[in-house]
C-alpha cells in the first residue's frame, strides 16, 4: 500500500485465498508489565523496483522494508539505534519487545504448526517458531522462524511469534529479547520473511569446520576424507570457523501431514 494508514499494508493472495498483515505497534513486555513504545505511524511508502520502504513506521530511526521475490516476501524491520528504548526509560535487559500485527485471514485458511491448527480463544496466547498457512490439507505459505541480526550481520539470533485472539481480531507478534537489543551493535534488523513456496523446508544453520582431533572425528564420513565447507565464513571462535549456509529440500511429492 502507498501509505501505512491504509488497512493491511501487506496482503498476499493465492487464487481465492488471502491473508493480510497490518502493523499495529511496538511494545515492551516483562511479565505482567506492558508499555507502548510506538504505534504504527501513517507514513507514505517509497517504491523502487521490487522494494517498498516505509521510513519512520515506528518513529524516528525505524523503517520497514518489503522486498518481493517470485517465491517469498522479505520483510525487514530496521532499528537504527536504541532511541525507542532510551526515550521510554528502558535500560534493563529483562523482558521482550513485541512487534504487533493485526492479521486478516480468509475463512477458508488456517494457521498451523505441524498438525495443530492455531485457534486461540479470546485472551489466549500461542507461542511458535514456524507456521504454515493452509487451505484444508494444502499448504500455501510458510512463516519461517524470524531472525534478528545486528550491524554487518556480526551476530544473529532466531526468535519466535506469539498469536493472540483479541476483540479486534487475531494479533501476531514478533518477540525479540530485550537482552539482545540492549547489547547489539546498531542498526538491528528483524527479519520475518514469508515463504510463498510451500514445497520447501528451510534450514538455516551453522556448519563447523575445525582443526582439532574431536572435530575431525565428528565431521569426516570416512577416515582420510576432507570435511565439506559450506557457505561464507562468518567469524572464527578458537579453532572453529563458523560458516553460514542454507539447504532447501523439495518435498512436493509428500502429503502435507506425512510423518
Amino acid at each position: 500500500k502507498g501509505t501505512s494508514a491504509e488497512e493491511e499494508i501487506i496482503r498476499l493472495r493465492v487464487d481465492e485465498h488471502s491473508i493480510g498483515f497490518q502493523p499495529l505497534q511496538m511494545r515492551y513486555v516483562d511479565g505482567a508489565q506492558s508499555l507502548l513504545l510506538s504505534s504504527a505511524n501513517p507514513v507514505y511508502g517509497i517504491g523502487a523496483d521490487n522494494t517498498y520502504r516505509y521510513p519512520g513506521l515506528f518513529g524516528l530511526g525505524t523503517e520497514m522494508v518489503l522486498t518481493y521475490y517470485p517465491d517469498s516476501l522479505k520483510e525487514e524491520i530496521i532499528l537504527k539505534d536504541k532511541s525507542l528504548l532510551t526515550t521510554n526509560n528502558i535500560f534493563s535487559s529483562d523482558g521482550s519487545v513485541l512487534i504487533d500485527y493485526l492479521i486478516n485471514i480468509s475463512a477458508n485458511l488456517s494457521l498451523s504448526v505441524g498438525n495443530t491448527v492455531l485457534q486461540p480463544a479470546i485472551g489466549e496466547v500461542y507461542a511458535f517458531n514456524t507456521s504454515s498457512v493452509d487451505a484444508g490439507s494444502e499448504g500455501l505459505m510458510i512463516l519461517p522462524q524470524p531472525r534478528v541480526f545486528e550491524r554487518n550481520n556480526n551476530f544473529s539470533i532466531m526468535t519466535d511469534y506469539l498469536l493472540t485472539s483479541t476483540a479486534d481480531g487475531l494479533v501476531m507478534s514478533i518477540r525479540v529479547p530485550l537482552s539482545f537489543l540492549q547489547a547489539a551493535q546498531y542498526p538491528v534488523t528483524i527479519d520475518p520473511t514469508l515463504d510463498l513456496n510451500h514445497t520447501k523446508i528451510l534450514f538455516d544453520g551453522d556448519v563447523l569446520n575445525c582443526t582439532g582431533p574431536v572435530c575431525a572425528s565428528q565431521w569426516q564420513r570416512e577416515p582420510g576424507l576432507l570435511a565439506i565447507i559450506v557457505g561464507d565464513e562468518n567469524n572464527t571462535v578458537g579453532d572453529y570457523v563458523v560458516r553460514r549456509g542454507v539447504i532447501d529440500w523439495d518435498i512436493s511429492g509428500l502429503p502435507k501431514n506425512a510423518d
